[in-house]
């Protein structure tokens, strides 16, 4: 009768598992942390095309309806129920039923933010503050979009005013986004923040 051999079943040793162990933390550690990134990304590109699409928006109603159209920015993030918003109203003539301002806040966590070591946007129109309008922090207390399209102050079809309204989570720069108006057509661009494009680091 021959003899069978036994082969030596062999295991993990307990250093072993525990380096396993320790590298799948590691590996999950890693994606949740990209998962959270990309979540932050995802919320300011939305924040940005809501208030690109509000300002937009506001400017094709004022053209087709043929009558002015104010803006207003509310920066608030305090409170309850308190979201960041941002709304137009079409402006009606006399004897007209009054219109009903239309506001979108900004989605949820995100909120008007402008990192003082981030520099300008290409327009240069300015970054002292998050929403950064005519040269004014946050804006004049009445912005219209005229018949015309321009973006002006008071109504004053010869008013034009630039601005810049800046989206962002506090040290996250990969949430950093840009709005800006060109007053004088009335034109709205978005921007990016990419730290690592130079010498300029926001793109379109």
């Amino acid at each position: 009768m021959k003899s069978e051999m036994r082969t030596a079943e062999k295991g993990f040793t307990l250093l072993e598992a525990l380096i396993v162990i320790a590298i799948i933390f590691v590996v999950a550690a890693m994606t949740v942390f990209g998962i959270q990134n990309g979540l932050g990304s995802y919320k300011a590109d939305a924040a940005a095309d809501a208030v690109s699409t509000q300002l937009r928006t506001a400017r094709e109603v004022a053209i087709a309806k043929r009558r002015w159209v104010q803006v207003t920015i509310d920066p608030t993030t305090t409170g309850p129920n308190a979201a960041p918003s941002i709304t137009y109203q079409v402006i009606t003539l006399t004897g007209e039923n009054p219109s009903t301002p239309v506001t979108q806040p900004l989605p949820a966590h995100t909120q008007f933010y402008v990192d003082p070591a981030v520099p300008d946007t290409p327009m240069g129109f300015g970054n002292a503050a998050a929403v950064y309008i005519g040269g004014v922090s946050g804006g004049p207390p009445s912005m219209y979009f005229s018949t015309t399209g321009s973006f002006v102050v008071n109504q004053n079809p010869f008013g034009t005013i630039n601005g810049t309204i800046f989206i962002g989570t506090p040290n996250q720069k990969a949430t950093y986004r840009a709005v800006t108006i060109l007053g004088a057509t009335g034109r709205v661009r978005t921007y990016y923040y990419s730290p690592t494009t130079t010498p300029v680091p926001w793109r379109e």
